[in-house]
């Protein structure tokens, strides 16, 4: 949650003065302040009745890594913490990092993980890779795993597809309807289950369509919201049977896998090691080595 001044003085004043008197001096150089909703980046003199908002600042985690790299396309492991483009949480971003790893600013993400979920984010390089990799999504040549895990359900299907609509619900979230919807595109995602533990599933899932929040959506709409998914009705803690507590710190979603074609038309495939925070939501669900999706 953001803190907001508004500058009532009779005349104007210095956004370091507000700043200070907030004491987070680095809230600018971390992209963390905007002015009248759009992002601050120097130190300026307001005007009465300009609203400054500060937002907190986003808690350290993993770092961001190459997993490899192919014709004009980086594959980036991003953590979970970590936006995919810049939000009002800071400057700091997957693509951001990636920018600054190659020297440019004219870098493409080609899809995007919300904060929360961890994986492989492809990034195009040049215009011929961006173009390349938008027209394999149009023809479903751009194919990716998800591991998600769901509350333990027995006697729920083990595998199948979901093709629930996904329409805008409340704020920024959305909300499945049934297919054919006006004004909410059609959406379908096949899922299976790998494992079991007492308290959750692992399930692989392979989003056919690339809505926003559609694999989040699909899943609370089945009745098997994703632990640690606080705004799609996920548990954001499990009990152990010893009675310890672990509360969740992310979504436990993690893209594993994408695979498209080269430049050559070869097969690529880039996967992503589960991070060590996944691996603790899957334990405390009672879970113990996690299977390999095939």
């Amino acid at each position: 949650m953001s803190r907001r001044w508004i500058v009532q003085t009779p005349g104007p004043l210095v956004l370091s003065r507000i700043l200070d008197r907030m004491e987070d001096p680095d809230a600018l150089a971390q992209g963390r302040v905007f002015i009248d909703r759009h992002r601050a980046s120097a130190d300026l003199t307001l005007p009465p009745g300009a609203v400054v908002e500060v937002y907190p600042p986003r808690p350290p985690g993993e770092e961001p890594r190459v997993l490899d790299q192919r014709h004009g396309v980086l594959a980036l492991f991003k953590p979970a913490a970590l936006p995919t483009i810049a939000d009002h949480r800071g400057a700091r971003s997957l693509l951001q990092w990636a920018c600054e790893l190659l020297g440019r600013q004219d870098l493409h993400t080609t899809s995007r993980l919300d904060v929360g979920v961890s994986g492989v984010v492809l990034v195009a390089t040049d215009q011929e890779a961006r173009a390349r990799l938008a027209l394999a999504r149009e023809q479903g040549a751009y194919r990716r795993t998800y591991l998600a895990l769901v509350p333990a359900a027995p006697l729920a299907p083990t595998s199948g597809t979901w093709s629930w609509a996904i329409g805008k619900g409340k704020g920024n979230l959305r909300t499945a309807l049934p297919p054919g919807t006006p004004g909410a595109p059609d959406a379908t995602t096949h899922f299976s289950t790998l494992a079991s533990a007492d308290r959750a599933d692992l399930l692989r899932v392979e989003p056919v369509t690339g809505r926003t929040h559609q694999i989040r959506v699909h899943c609370a709409r089945a009745g098997r919201p994703i632990l640690g998914d606080g705004p799609y009705g996920g548990s954001m803690r499990m009990v152990a049977p010893n009675g310890s507590v672990h509360r969740a710190t992310r979504i436990g979603l993690h893209a594993f896998r994408v695979e498209v074609q080269d430049q050559g038309g070869a097969p690529w495939r880039v996967e992503a090691p589960v991070p060590d925070d996944y691996l603790a939501l899957w334990r405390a669900a009672g879970g113990a080595t996690l299977p390999e999706a095939p």
